[in-house]
């Protein structure tokens, strides 16, 4: 392991809270480093290794790994087709963003545990066409991309818990996780446990010890997700957006965004939808 780290000062364009980079391949080592600002890569193909303090990590395609102030981190043995998708968020901008207690811990300057995982494919897709409308916009209009991307990365990272389902899981649950993301809206937690076939009690509890995330709250991540691509409709009532996206009311949809996310729907969504659009 390295004996030094060097803190890297990052430039970003002016007013700007934050950048997104492409990386493909590069021969050699990189330096052994930190910065100030939260990092997140999602790699888009081939492989690497990335050196976090004293932990190893291998990279494939869907892997996200996050890195904090506090972490030294080196990227080597690059296979030739290897490349990423490197987003980094100022503290500035995530001290206006990382309000809620579900995203407070971005704030963090170190973290226990590992930080590292293979997200589903659409949400791969997804974040990488997000980089590239943030990497050509500029200055608030950058910075409303920026906060947007955060959250999604953040949500799609907190999804991508379920992917542990294997050989070894209840075939319930498995197919509980599959009818969650595929159905629009998603069903509710009774309806679910009919069609797979267990009490709502024992399928939650199932459901919570394989995956390690609460049914209830994976299903709200579904809904929130497709309140988020409904709303990109400017025509579309925000009554409908909520009732389309699974939520018995607004009010509900409303106060469930705004504890997930730390502002209101209108705040977070209309305005990337703007943002979007003029792309």
């Amino acid at each position: 392991m390295p004996e030094t780290a060097r803190v890297e000062f990052l430039g970003f364009a002016e007013g700007v809270r934050g950048a997104v980079m492409f990386h493909r391949a590069r021969t050699g080592r990189g330096p052994y480093h930190r910065h100030i600002e939260l990092e997140a890569n999602l790699v888009l193909s081939g492989h690497a290794t990335y050196l976090v303090g004293e932990n190893r990590f291998r990279l494939s395609r869907r892997t996200m790994i996050w890195l904090f102030p506090a972490q030294n981190h080196l990227l080597f043995d690059q296979s030739s087709d290897f490349s990423m998708q490197i987003m980094v968020w100022t503290p500035e901008l995530l001290e206006l963003s990382c309000q809620a207690p579900t995203s407070q811990i971005l704030r963090a300057q170190n973290v226990d545990g590992t930080w590292i995982r293979r997200l589903y494919e659409d949400d791969v897709d997804q974040l990488n066409a997000l980089c590239r409308h943030v990497v050509a916009s500029r200055g608030d209009e950058a910075n409303a991309g920026l906060a947007y991307l955060l959250f999604r990365s953040w949500g799609a990272f907190q999804r991508s818990e379920a992917e542990v389902l294997g050989g070894a899981v209840h075939p319930a649950v498995e197919r509980a996780a599959r009818l969650l993301r595929e159905h629009n809206p998603p069903p509710a937690v009774e309806k679910l446990s009919r069609q797979v076939g267990l009490s709502p009690g024992r399928l939650s509890r199932l459901f919570k010890l394989q995956t390690g995330i609460p049914l209830a709250h994976f299903r709200l991540l579904q809904c929130l997700e497709r309140a988020q691509r409904l709303a990109q409709d400017p025509d579309l009532p925000w009554s409908e957006v909520a009732e389309r996206a699974g939520f018995g009311s607004y009010s509900h949809f409303h106060r469930a965004w705004k504890a997930h996310t730390g502002q209101s729907p209108r705040q977070a969504l209309r305005r990337q939808a703007q943002s979007t659009e003029a792309h």
